[in-house]
């Protein structure tokens, strides 16, 4: 677990902080890892995605559905995505 990644109440919720920065990939675009699990079941891995990124179009495995909504409170920026988990 990241030290600035917030793993809120059901449904899990994740607020990345500005502490967390993106790695630049030649050939995908933009991207953060996440292993979200709810108790006693299975972990879920996948990537989220930034809206508006100009390599979205041409990355081979982006999924619209995966995009963070993003933003900012004062100073620091914000994404948000809403994990809903089966217990």
């Amino acid at each position: 677990n990241h030290p600035n990644a917030f793993v809120g109440p059901s449904p899990q919720r994740i607020l990345a902080e500005n502490g967390i920065l993106t790695r630049h990939y030649a050939i995908r675009t933009a991207h953060y890892h996440f292993r979200v699990q709810a108790p006693g079941t299975r972990a879920l891995v996948t990537q989220l995605y930034f809206p508006d990124h100009p390599r979205n179009a041409g990355d081979s495995i982006f999924n619209p559905r995966l995009l963070m909504s993003t933003g900012r409170n004062g100073a620091t920026h914000t994404g948000r995505y809403d994990f809903v988990l089966k217990a």
